[in-house]
């Protein structure tokens, strides 16, 4: 079973922003370890990543990329998950040209059903 990916940045001003594509507040030592380093911190509460896919890494990736060069990541959306896969997928492609980027849901859980049979 795998892990699920989150990310810490740290600002000059130690001032710290924790992210996590599910929203959730930091938890027990890595809590702890941003209260120790920092002077405030706060977190994302939006769910930004599909609950079916395994691309956390690639949100944090996203979320990185843009917080350290001072750009906001509010292209993505709460609530709209498979645009917001779409996005991730692309900007790393783009981006950070990496090889094997996993593939959003296949998109199975996003394109609707067909209504002709």
């Amino acid at each position: 079973m795998g892990r699920h990916w989150q990310a810490i940045y740290f600002r000059h001003d130690n001032y710290c922003v924790f992210f996590c594509s599910y929203g959730t507040r930091p938890q027990h030592d890595i809590k702890q370890f941003i209260i120790e380093n920092s002077s405030s911190f706060e977190w994302n509460e939006n769910i930004l990543q599909h609950p079916n896919t395994m691309t956390c890494g690639l949100f944090c990736l996203y979320f990185l990329w843009h917080i350290s060069r001072g750009l906001p990541i509010n292209r993505l959306r709460d609530g709209n998950h498979c645009a917001n896969e779409r996005i991730v997928q692309n900007f790393v492609q783009r981006y950070l040209e990496l090889v094997h980027v996993p593939r959003p849901l296949s998109l199975q859980y996003c394109q609707p059903l067909s209504t002709s049979v």
